[in-house]
């Protein structure tokens, strides 16, 4: 896990608009990027996510949002979520900002996309699009 001073000094637009930043705030909107997608022959795909604000938990709903058209392309329910260190694998009940995790049951999430809660779509941008991709500096 980075350290909390790393943490802290996390610089990302947020897509509420430039020039606005996001905290690494477990109590914050949720915004997470994946940055791996791989295969288990058992759970079927894993998503790597890193957390940047908000917390997820299992059980939750979360919409993508593609980095190509920047737009929501789909909506998948968390089954689990885990934590590999080598060959040890733990179950954890939330990943919170500035933890990074494995999620199973996300069948389409591709790397590079945005995972949201469809909630926060409408704090997304000052006009009505559903644009809020983003990427870290």
């Amino acid at each position: 896990k980075p350290s909390k001073i790393l943490m802290e000094k996390t610089a990302l637009d947020s897509p509420a608009g430039p020039g606005e930043m996001l905290t690494n705030d477990k109590k914050g909107p949720f915004y997470a990027l994946a940055f791996k997608v791989s295969h288990d022959k058992h759970r079927g795909p894993l998503v790597f996510v890193r957390v940047y604000s908000g917390s997820l938990t299992p059980g939750s709903t979360v919409s993508y949002i593609s980095p190509t058209d920047q737009q929501v392309v789909g909506k998948e329910r968390v089954q689990k979520i885990l934590q590999l260190h080598g060959d040890e694998v733990t179950e954890k009940n939330v990943l919170n900002a500035g933890d990074i995790g494995a999620v199973v049951g996300l069948k389409s999430v591709r790397t590079g996309y945005t995972l949201t809660y469809e909630d926060n779509k409408g704090k997304s941008s000052s006009s009505s699009s559903s644009s809020v991709s983003w990427l870290p500096h």
